[in-house]
């Protein structure tokens, strides 16, 4: 029983530790910007910033 917590507990933090839990995050956060440079809301130059901060 210790062995299978232990087996998931180290499935979850290598998981984690790779990001697999942001990408929703980011892909919301990517259609959402996308959408404001769609509509000209933001500039190319706007654009390319955030998109960087968001590590695209």
């Amino acid at each position: 029983m210790m062995c299978i917590l232990l087996f998931l507990l180290i499935g979850f933090f290598l998981l984690n530790s790779k990001g697999l839990f942001d990408k929703s995050e980011k892909n919301g956060a990517l259609a959402v910007l996308n959408e404001k440079y769609a509509k000209g809301e933001i500039t190319d130059e706007e654009y390319e910033k955030r998109k960087k901060l968001l590590g695209l």
